[in-house]
């Protein structure tokens, strides 16, 4: 898989990936806000361990390039 610097990408690049977080971002708010509070509290229970998942796969991508 080709790389490129930081410095290298387009701004249309830099451009869709912000779009690409603000549509996950609305998305997952839409989501939550038809949740009930009990739900809510489960979840937020739940979120250091998906923190610690999303780190390992960040540094398994890493760790490929």
């Amino acid at each position: 898989m080709p790389t490129m610097k930081v410095g290298q990408v387009s701004s249309n690049t830099v451009s869709d990936l912000q779009q690409k977080h603000w549509d996950l971002d609305r998305k997952i708010g839409e989501t939550l806000g038809m949740v009930n509070l009990n739900v809510k509290a489960k979840l937020a229970l739940r979120i250091p361990q998906l923190v610690e998942e999303i780190n390992a796969e960040i540094q398994a991508t890493e760790n490929d390039i």
